[in-house]
């Protein structure tokens, strides 16, 4: 998200250092809020389509997590404090990141563990009739 709309502190250094309470509230940064809202929203929605399993009471994953951020965006689509709505951006974003990361290390744990165990064709070597003669 682009905090600096929100933020008066554009300095990288300064902002890094003083704690988020201190800083300077800039209220036309909330006009920004609906693009930075929207596409993060959308960002859910595409990393929550890749979780297409169920859980222990077969419910899908994907149904459940995109159940509670919807519960979470509709609750700070009334907010008008630049800086709970700059820190909630900031944490789905981090909370996106992380899905990501999570379920490609989920995935080429299992392509690794699918491509070790195959007993098909396609991981034995293939079949060379002439191997053992010798044949000019």
């Amino acid at each position: 998200p682009k905090m600096k709309h929100v933020i008066r502190n554009k300095n990288v250094l300064e902002l890094l250092e003083k704690p988020i309470e201190k800083m300077k509230r800039e209220p036309k940064g909330i006009a920004n809020f609906s693009n930075d809202y929207l596409r993060c929203y959308r960002d859910v929605w595409k990393v929550t389509a890749r979780f297409n399993w169920n859980n222990e009471e077969g419910e899908s994953w994907r149904d459940i997590l995109r159940a509670s951020a919807r519960a979470e965006f509709e609750q700070i689509k009334e907010e008008n404090d630049p800086l709970i709505i700059g820190k909630f951006l900031i944490t789905w974003r981090d909370a996106i990141n992380r899905m990501h990361e999570k379920v490609n290390d989920v995935n080429m744990k299992m392509t690794s563990f699918v491509d070790e165990t195959r007993t098909d064709s396609v991981n034995q070597k293939a079949f060379d009739p002439f191997k053992d003669r010798n044949v000019m």
